[in-house]
Order: C-alpha cells, then sequence, then structure tokens
C-alpha cells in the first residue's frame, strides 16, 4: 500500500508540473524528490529479495489502463512491478523536461554550457543508473519522446561483463603498444648493454664477447648484428617522429 501511495503521489505531482509546463528549477526540485522516493523504494525492494520484475511491460508513451488509473484515484491496488513501472515513468518524464528546457535554455544563450552540465549529467544519471537499478532501460527517441522497456539484471550484469573484458582487452593492447614505442626510443648502441651474457662489445655495440670471456660463434653474431640492425630501424622511425612531432609544435607557438 505505501509502495503503491507513494507511485500514485509521485505521479500526479509531475502530471501537474508538466500540464504546467514548470521551470527548471521546479522540474530539479522535483527530480530531488523522485530521486529520494527511488532510493527508499530500492533499499525497501531489495530488503524484501524483490529486485527484479518478470512481468513483460512496454512503457513508449503511456502505461496500462490500471496503473493510469491509479495516477487519478487511490481506489486502485497496484502491485509491486505496477507501482516501480508508474515511479519508472514519473522519473522518466521528469528527466526529460529536466533536459529538454536546459538543452533549450543553453542553446537560446540563458544559461552557459558550463551551467547545462550538472542538469544533462543529472539526466544521464538518471538514464544510465536509477532505471537499469530497476530492471528498465530507458531509450531517448527521435522526437524528443522517451520508451522504457524490461532490462533484466542479469543482462545487465552479462552487458557489464563483457564491457569490462574489452576495457581490459584494450588497456592491454595500449600497454603493449606503449612498451613497445618505449624499447624503439632505445639506441641500438645501447640495447645490448647491461646484459649479463657478454662481457666485450665492438663499436656499434654488438656482443663480442660473452660472460666468460669466450669469442662468440659466428652464428651468435649473426643472429646479434639482425637484432640490431632491426632496433637501428626502429629507433631511427621514432627519432623521426619526434623531430616531426617537435617541429608542429614549434609552428603552433608561432
Amino acid at each position: 500500500v505505501l509502495l503503491q501511495q507513494l507511485a500514485t503521489d509521485t505521479q500526479k505531482h509531475m502530471q501537474s508540473i508538466h500540464s504546467r509546463g514548470g521551470d527548471v528549477n521546479e522540474l530539479m526540485g522535483s527530480m530531488d524528490a523522485i530521486l529520494a522516493v527511488w532510493q527508499f523504494l530500492e533499499n525497501t525492494l531489495t530488503v524484501l529479495g524483490l529486485t527484479t520484475f518478470t512481468k513483460g511491460s512496454s512503457l513508449a508513451s503511456s502505461h496500462d489502463a490500471k496503473v493510469a488509473a491509479a495516477a487519478d484515484t487511490n481506489e486502485t491496488q497496484l502491485t509491486v512491478e505496477e507501482s516501480v513501472n508508474l515511479l519508472c515513468t514519473s522519473i522518466a518524464q521528469c528527466r526529460m523536461d529536466v533536459r529538454s528546457k536546459a538543452i533549450q535554455a543553453r542553446d537560446q544563450k540563458h544559461i552557459s554550457q558550463l551551467e547545462a552540465n550538472p542538469v544533462l549529467d543529472w539526466s544521464d544519471k538518471a538514464r544510465d543508473m536509477i532505471l537499469p537499478s530497476l530492471g528498465k532501460r530507458l531509450n531517448d527517441m527521435p522526437d524528443g519522446t522517451f520508451q522504457i522497456s524490461e532490462w533484466p539484471l542479469r543482462e545487465q550484469e552479462q552487458l557489464r561483463k563483457r564491457k569490462e573484458e574489452e576495457k581490459k582487452n584494450k588497456q592491454e593492447m595500449e600497454r603493449l603498444a606503449a612498451e613497445k614505442a618505449q624499447k624503439a626510443l632505445i639506441p641500438p648502441s645501447e640495447m645490448f648493454r647491461g646484459d649479463e651474457k657478454y662481457s666485450k662489445y665492438d663499436d656499434e655495440g654488438v656482443p663480442t664477447h660473452d660472460k666468460g670471456g669466450e669469442p662468440l660463434s659466428k652464428s651468435a653474431r649473426k643472429k646479434l648484428l639482425k637484432m640490431h640492425g632491426a632496433q637501428k630501424k626502429k629507433y631511427e622511425k621514432a627519432m623521426a617522429a619526434q623531430t616531426a612531432l617537435q617541429g608542429n609544435d614549434d609552428v603552433s607557438k608561432q
């Protein structure tokens, strides 16, 4: 009963503001109240073990007759899920109004982009955090309306894990690329220096003797010379890129 009352009262309040064309400040104040209701509802459902819902429904621009009727009267008894659907619609409607008014005010130069950012960030939070936590997906439509659909928490978890894996793979690729770029900056004359396997080097820094002082075999020297040649090409290419970058910086400063 409490959940029903919260949902219906919230919906009535939003309908009243929406019909009056309330300004951004009034809508943002309403969002504060709605977020408080959402937090209470989420905590209550968590305690009751009712954090997921199975009934399929689409709330594109209206909700079923039973839920709509509850916004006008307290006589209709709502289930927990119907109360959640009603609250989600209220949050989505408030978000749409706040977002559109903030964008309009920004575009008309009544507020700056910096002033609009907190409001837009707020609307993103409603879309990306609040409704998903209640098992709903909110999509902004091209005509400025919104659509709410079911988004089971297990599907969200699967998406989260996939994105985490993609992020890890991207970070690993970036790490390897950075490591490769760093190695390219090592002068070929220094690439073998400090290696305990060698004790003497030629003029170009290629090892000639092992750690025991014995001359390296022809095959070993050939392999090292090949590695040295490859590093020389990488180094020259990296140095040329750095020189070009430095030149571009100098031109931009002039």
